[in-house]
């Protein structure tokens, strides 16, 4: 077995906790967000179904004091937790994905089209899931996400994130303009109802009284969405790239390196986490129809519209500190499995019962998110049963948590007969073939024959180069006769084809030392050096 295929085995053996743990984690997040905001939402005004307020978070029934409790902890810990906690661990994945490319000498521009590949049908599933299923999803960004960053993975870490910063400043600009904008729409139109279940997110998926009535919605669904982009992209995709980037430092893999910063992330995260979940629990429980308020245009609307959209835009900042929370309780778990994987025990063996359904869940956090969207439609639609319906925050807030428990009995299932998620499985063959990715990149003939007429024109290499120059990448010789083409390999070890650019500003990521016997690449750096 290769030195490569070695080191890819270890490192799977070595998977690391934290994001599994994350995901599973973050779709509890989402489940709950969801059902209250969207698919459980307070349908009606004060004095209907014995609602005494309503908001974005739920309705309070008979001035319920656990109806109170529901709309708190839903504001505290679940709105705008789970959704930025997740487009953080999206560039971090991301980023992982890079990595393993360039362990596996793909050059740039092929580790771009693989990238753009996998997420833009990531896209497609998107698009997919919110026509028949939730007009509210979040893969379509995510796909859209991943092909930008795509044309991104040359950038050095400084570049990506001085986007990250100019993004979060656009998004603050957006952010004030937004509600006047709003105002003066719904001052204009009349039409305060419409921008009312804009604000809601009431929707299809849920208002619908029929299945045919949910798609008829469709076209406009889609088109929405498709506008969106250009609002989340400054909001999230900054997210995004802070992701990619701690993926590259590997963070989660040398914890007592980032300590500091993994802390001073927790220490924003709670001061954000405190600070919008009580603005937003004080909206929530104003004991007035806040939509019909947000609605009405003028001034009176600007107040609870603007500081809706502020606890909306701040929460998103929660994310990676939520993400680093949870890096560091899972550093004493990581310990112990990386260490039975040095003695070779079964790192799995090692995970407690009750995170092991947790994971399984973050590792199939695809099948998890469209599960619950199926589960939603079939239990609490008008067109499904209609299950909680009409009731308080907490009852929707019970039965979202419920839904994201049989998610995680349905993953876990999987995980105990060696199955993967069937939608990951899906995605991964449609993304990289039956075969995979390759083990070690190799072009075709005319892939190659196209890097040397690219890089003839830049007198890079001979006229007759050596076509199978990787070899020489682990102190193998060339055939006699024949030469290693100038610039074959970067200063880290990483192949670097004729009239191909490396990755800016990486190593290569090799972690594990060579099986004995068997030489690393050149330019080989052991792990946690620089």
């Amino acid at each position: 077995m290769s030195y490569a295929q070695q080191a890819e085995r270890t490192n799977a053996r070595r998977r690391l906790i934290a994001p599994d743990a994350a995901r599973g984690l973050t779709l509890l997040g989402i489940a709950c967000a969801n059902g209250v905001t969207t698919w459980l939402s307070a349908d009606g005004g004060i004095g209907d179904h014995g609602y005494t307020s309503t908001s974005v978070l739920g309705a309070v029934v008979n001035d319920s004091i656990i109806d109170k409790i529901a709309i708190a902890l839903t504001a505290f810990f679940f709105n705008v937790r789970g959704l930025p906690m997740f487009t953080t661990l999206l560039g971090y994945g991301l980023g992982m994905i890079s990595l393993s490319l360039m362990r596996r000498y793909y050059p740039r521009s092929a580790a771009m089209k693989t990238i753009a590949k996998r997420y833009g049908l990531l896209a497609v599933f998107g698009i997919l899931h919110m026509v028949f299923l939730y007009f509210g999803d979040i893969m379509f960004f995510y796909g859209v996400f991943g092909m930008l960053l795509a044309l991104l993975i040359g950038l050095r870490d400084k570049w990506l994130l001085w986007i990250a910063a100019g993004l979060a400043a656009l998004s603050v600009v957006i952010m004030v303009v937004l509600p006047i904008v709003g105002i003066w729409f719904a001052t204009q139109s009349g039409e305060a109802g419409g921008f009312a279940m804009s604000v809601n997110a009431n929707g299809p998926s849920f208002s619908a009284k029929t299945y045919g009535e949910q798609l008829a919605w469709s076209p406009l669904v889609v088109a929405s969405q498709g506008l969106g982009v250009f609002f989340a992209a400054p909001q999230l995709f900054p997210l995004v790239l802070i992701g990619f980037v701690a993926a590259r430092r590997r963070i989660m893999d040398n914890v007592d390196q980032y300590r500091k910063v993994l802390w001073g992330a927790v220490i924003i995260a709670v001061i954000i986490g405190i600070a919008t979940g009580a603005a937003a629990t004080a909206l929530s429980l104003s004991g007035e129809n806040l939509m019909d308020r947000m609605a009405s245009g003028g001034a009176e609307a600007f107040v609870p519209m603007s500081l809706f959209f502020v606890v909306e835009w701040a929460g998103t900042w929660t994310g990676p500190g939520i993400l680093a929370a949870i890096v560091l309780a899972a550093e004493p778990f990581q310990r112990r499995l990386n260490r039975a994987a040095e003695e070779g025990v079964d790192p799995q063996t090692l995970i407690p019962g009750w995170l092991k359904p947790i994971c399984a869940l973050g590792r199939r956090s695809m099948t998890g998110y469209i599960a619950q969207s199926i589960l939603f439609s079939i239990l609490v639609t008008r067109f499904g049963l209609g299950l909680g319906r009409d009731q308080g925050a907490a009852v929707a807030l019970a039965w979202s948590a419920g839904v994201w428990v049989l998610t995680l009995i349905i993953c876990y299932g999987l995980e105990l007969a060696g199955k993967p998620g069937p939608f990951e499985a899906l995605h991964r063959r449609l993304s990289y073939g039956k075969k995979g990715l390759q083990q070690r990149w190799e072009p075709t003939e005319k892939q190659l024959e196209k890097m040397r007429k690219k890089a003839a024109k830049r007198n890079q290499i001979p006229s007759q180069p050596y076509p199978e120059h990787v070899s020489a990448l682990e102190g193998q010789q060339p055939p006699q006769g024949q030469q290693v083409p100038l610039g074959s390999q970067d200063p880290h070890g990483q192949p670097h084809y004729p009239g191909q650019e490396p990755y800016s500003g990486q190593q290569h990521p090799q972690s594990q030392q060579p099986p004995q016997g068997q030489q690393p690449p050149q330019g080989y750096q052991p792990p946690n050096q620089p």
